[in-house]
This record gives C-alpha cells, structure tokens and sequence, in this order.
C-alpha cells in the first residue's frame, strides 16, 4: 500500500466578480460593492415600438421599480404619438390627430397692403384721392385728383384701352334761355399722360378722347382746344387734327375744307419738340352725347410722338384736352 497525501485548499471567496452592461464592481478593504454605471446607458430620443414598462429609481423607497410606459407621456410609443408627417396641419380631436383642412396663410411681407379675393392675396389697389399741382403718377384706376391750382377735380378714366384723367362736373346744366349767347355754361377736360404716336401719312386715332359732354341745347356751341408737345424719331412733318363722334357715331374729321390739318410741325431731329394749341368752335346741332378725339399723321417714314421727344423712352408732358360749352 502506497502512501498518499491529503492537502486541504481554502479558496478565497469570490474567486472572480466580473461586472456586466451598466453594473460596476470595487473593491475597498475587502468589501466589493456593485453599482450602476449610468454612462454605460445609451441616450435615445424616443421611446421605442413595443416598450411596456421603463425602469426607474425611487428617491423615497431607494429602490428601482417598473413604470408603465404609458405614464411617461410624448409620443414614440408613450403618451400622445406625434402626428402624421405629410406636410398636412393636424389638430386633436376624441384622443387622435384629425386634419385642420385648409387655413389661410400670410400674405407676402412686401410692404403692400393685400385683401382676400378668390381664395387668394391680392394687391389692395384701391381708388384713392390725390391733392396736388399735376397728375398723379401711378394712380390707379377710378382715383380722384383734385388740381390744386386750379381747382378743378378729375376721374382717372380707362376704358380698357386707354387711361385719361376726366374733368368733373357736378349736375348736368338745363336750358338757359335767360343767358345771353356766347356764356360759358360747362366745361370738362381730359388729361391724357399716355405718349401717343403715329407712322404713317394717314390720319391715326391717337387714342386721346374727350370726356362726353351732351349740350343743353342744339343751338349750343362747343369750344374744343387740345394743347401739348409733338416729336419725332428723325426729322419729320408732325400734322394734328380732331374728329367728333355723336352718340357713339363713327369718328369724322372736323379739319377744315381746303386744310390738311389743324395745326402742322416740322421736328428737326429727335432732340426737338414743339408745341401745339388746337383751338376750334364746332356747332355739332345736336343734345346727344358728344365726343372728340386727337388724330395725327407724318409726311414720311418714321414716329411722331405726343408729350415726349423722339430721343426719350419716359413721359414728359400730358396732353390736354378740353371741351367747353357756349351759349348759342
């Protein structure tokens, strides 16, 4: 029988502690402590799909306890979900997301006042009224302007082919027999900004039209005077005439027989302009609406213009024209 020999080990106890995900281990005299390491935690913005229960410390109790997921609120699988991503404005409504439908947006920040109109912002370009010496430059249709220095109170007209500034008169006049012939009774006006041309060696409709006027009565004169500037392109003859339209009549030339125009021109060049004065009494014979309007034509090829020269691209002078009634 052969001898043997009996050893007794006395291990040490733990042999090996290894923490895990989030559990610290140390050891201080002997003692090993486990904890939990909160930077080993990920952080996430969203709780997420099918999470039921979150773990978390109670400073009252000092212990960990599960908390329904439901109660932490924000969307992400707890509380209230986001709404819908699609662009669409949503509400809520019975504990869901439901559409707003259509809302009105802004209208453009520029400094302009909008108004709603067919579901949409549209410039509000309303009428207005103007108080100074000349026309005033951008006013919109229907406005009012008050000639200062004169006193006289105008209508921007537009026919929807042409704009003009309409003198005003208030009440239209009755007969008058108890006033001696040749007494101004009324008087209207146009004030045409619009640069008007003609090219050809025909009489044109330049587009510069009276207000109508109806006489008191047949017997009753209207005094016609149309006063402005002529250029042209190159030099070139400039010829002005006016032609009269009774109640809405085609246009007949009022240029007297035997003349070729009313007032004619000769522009040098087209740094030059000149001025013209049409001054004409004219019997139309009649109670009907009356109106006159400025023709013009050249003797050769190239533009005449009304209120500008030939070398300008802008506005430089209106053109007046003006219909006073007379006692016949």
């Amino acid at each position: 029988m052969s001898d043997a020999i009996r050893l007794k080990v006395l291990p040490k106890f733990p042999a090996k502690l290894i923490g895990g995900a989030g559990i610290d281990v140390t050891i201080a005299n002997g003692h090993y402590t486990f904890d939990l390491d909160y930077a080993d935690f990920p952080v996430i913005g969203a709780v997420p799909a099918g999470t039921t229960y979150a773990l978390i410390f109670n400073p009252a109790t000092g212990q960990y306890a599960q908390l329904p997921i439901s109660l932490l609120g924000g969307g992400g699988g707890g509380g209230i979900p986001e709404a819908p991503i699609n662009g669409v404005l949503y509400g809520r409504k019975d504990a869901g997301w439901t559409p707003l439908g259509s809302y009105i947006s802004d209208a453009p920040a520029d400094g302009q006042l909008y108004g709603r109109k067919n579901n949409a912002w549209v410039a509000a370009t309303g009428a207005a009224v103007y108080v100074q010496d000349t026309p005033p430059v951008g006013a919109p249709d229907n406005s009012l302007w008050f000639e200062s220095d004169t006193g006289t109170t105008y209508l921007r007209y537009n026919d929807g082919n042409s704009m003009q500034w309409v003198a005003q008169t208030f009440g239209a006049p009755s007969p008058t027999p108890d006033l001696p012939a040749g007494v101004s009774l009324r008087t209207v006006q146009t004030v045409d900004p619009v640069n008007r041309t003609a090219t050809t060696t025909s009489y044109t409709a330049t587009g510069t039209i009276s207000p109508s006027i109806s006489p008191a009565s047949a017997s009753n004169k209207l005094r016609v005077q149309c006063t402005g500037i002529v250029g042209g392109s190159v030099p070139i003859g400039a010829f002005l005439t006016l032609f009269r339209s009774i109640n809405g009549a085609a246009y007949t030339d009022l240029t007297p027989a035997g003349s070729g125009e009313l007032q004619g021109f000769v522009v040098t060049a087209n740094t030059d302009t000149r001025s013209f004065a049409i001054d004409l009494l004219d019997a139309p014979a009649t109670t009907l609406p009356v109106l006159y309007q400025l023709y013009m034509k050249n003797n050769t090829t190239g533009t005449v213009y009304t209120g500008r020269r030939g070398v300008d691209t802008l506005f430089n002078t209106p053109t007046f024209l003006t219909v006073t009634e007379i006692k016949g």
